[in-house]
């Protein structure tokens, strides 16, 4: 019988998709290690609209966070998980305590450190600033920094040995799922003044699914938001400017820019449409930077975490049971 690993995971309006990517990045490499995936969320809809059929859903009711162990334990009362991995934030200690009475290991995916405590197994953080943060309070396995970076291996494929500094032209835009109209309306306003001053070619990920890999390599440099996407583009070379949409962006863009591996141009909510324009602008017409900032991006980021992340997993918590 296959190893059983279930992630708790939601995407959505409020929430993105940033989570749930991932997530499936780390669970089709945990498959090709022999482990069979189900995802349990209270958004099967757009769960399931990325999912396509690839790993069973299941639906947990929407009782509360604090029921779900309860609920956990009834469906799964014939055999646990031997791996329930986490990515919620509002998760509390608990909530991981009620859970590790009946499942053998449970793993959070974390970005901020902000529990008082961490009753779990294992914790992954894989931002740039992940070893800066509080952790050594935790008693568990960590797995920090861009090294264990969840990226789905589709990106290795279209991954660049060399950015090129010549003409830039292909933007590629991306402000994160589920992005609110005014956060839109500032970038399209940016963009209408970029326009005036220079021929652009747009690439947008906004309601794309499946693999955008091929998608996000066609372009020359990026308008992104600090998130997951961060690390996909600088997997792939490509330089980017960051906006902040999120607190929990704020870190990995600042970390970013520090390391001279993309532009922070700070909170969106604060910058002006002419001054966000007038950052991309900077950068497009700065070959020399553009290809340091992608040299040192593709260093920071080698694309293989998920796939070194999953071997680990599995030798952690199945393969040394044996």
């Amino acid at each position: 019988m296959k190893p059983e690993v279930v992630f708790r995971v939601d995407a959505g309006e409020g929430i993105g998709l940033g989570h749930l990517r991932r997530c499936l990045a780390l669970a089709q490499a945990l498959k090709r290690e022999g482990a069979e995936i189900t995802l349990a969320t209270q958004r099967p809809r757009e769960i399931s609209g990325f999912v396509k059929g690839r790993y069973p859903v299941v639906t947990i009711p929407k009782q509360g966070l604090g029921r779900e162990p309860a609920w956990f334990q009834k469906k799964w009362k014939h055999r646990a998980p031997g791996l329930l991995i986490t990515d919620r934030y509002e998760l509390t200690p608990a909530y991981f305590k009620a859970l590790r009475r009946f499942i053998p290991a449970v793993v959070m995916i974390d970005d901020e450190a902000r529990l008082a405590s961490f009753p779990v197994d294992g914790i992954i953080n894989y931002n740039v600033h992940a070893l800066t943060l509080p952790y050594q309070k935790a008693h568990a396995r960590l797995w920090l920094g861009p090294r264990y970076a969840l990226i789905h291996d589709d990106f290795l494929k279209w991954r660049r040995k060399k950015t090129s500094a010549k003409a830039c032209r292909k933007l590629l835009v991306s402000l994160g799922g589920f992005a609110p109209q005014k956060a839109s309306d500032k970038v399209e306003c940016a963009l209408h003044f970029l326009r005036q001053s220079r021929r652009l070619d747009l690439v947008r990920l906004a309601g794309k699914k499946g693999s955008v890999a091929g998608l996000m390599a066609a372009a020359d440099m990026a308008l992104s938001a600090g998130g997951v996407t961060s690390y996909e583009l600088a997997c792939l070379g490509i330089p980017s400017v960051l906006v902040i949409r999120a607190r929990n962006q704020e870190p990995i863009a600042r970390k970013f820019a520090a390391y001279g591996a993309a532009v922070n141009a700070g909170w969106l909510d604060r910058l002006s449409a002419a001054r966000l324009s007038s950052e991309i602008e900077k950068l497009m017409a700065d070959g020399k930077k553009r290809a340091r900032l992608a040299r040192k991006a593709r260093f920071l980021v080698d694309g293989k975490g998920a796939q070194r992340l999953a071997r680990e997993l599995m030798t952690t918590y199945f393969r040394r049971k044996k």
